[in-house]
């Protein structure tokens, strides 16, 4: 049996157990929007997660699911795969993974970025990293 975990601090939570290949026992916390798109997903394709259709929206809900089916697929990019360090703001020491939690959330441009979370206000150095972040997150597979 394997877990798989998803979640957006605070927001969103989706905990998956693997019973074998093809079955999944899953466990969903949020808002109703997240949960009714996982119960729709669960009515469309089953509890076979692998047989899940990709979502291709940004809403947050949309970016989650996502990331469970590519994580279960073996799919799933970690910061650190993707060449973004840990702290992704150096001058207003913000993790990549608030930056990366506001983008789940649905605030996935540069402005947003930086009223939420304070990243790319100080000396810019970072802002190819919020951008190919938020460009790896939001890329369609």
């Amino acid at each position: 049996m394997k877990t798989f975990l998803v979640e957006v601090l605070g927001h969103d939570r989706v905990e998956v157990e693997s019973l074998d290949q093809e079955n999944f026992k899953i466990k969903a916390v949020g808002c109703y929007a997240f949960l009714e798109l996982i119960k729709t997903y669960k009515n469309l394709y089953g509890a076979n997660i692998n047989k899940w259709a990709i979502p291709i929206g940004t809403s947050h809900q949309d970016l989650l699911i996502k990331q469970l089916i590519l994580k279960i697929r073996g799919l799933w990019e970690e910061l650190s795969d993707i060449g973004i360090e840990d702290e992704l703001c150096h001058c207003r020491k913000i993790p990549a993974k608030v930056v990366e939690d506001c983008i789940h959330k649905g605030f996935a441009d540069i402005q947003s970025i930086r009223r939420l979370t304070s990243a790319n206000t100080a000396c810019g150095t970072c802002l190819p990293e919020v951008e190919k972040l938020i460009t790896e997150r939001l890329k369609s597979f």
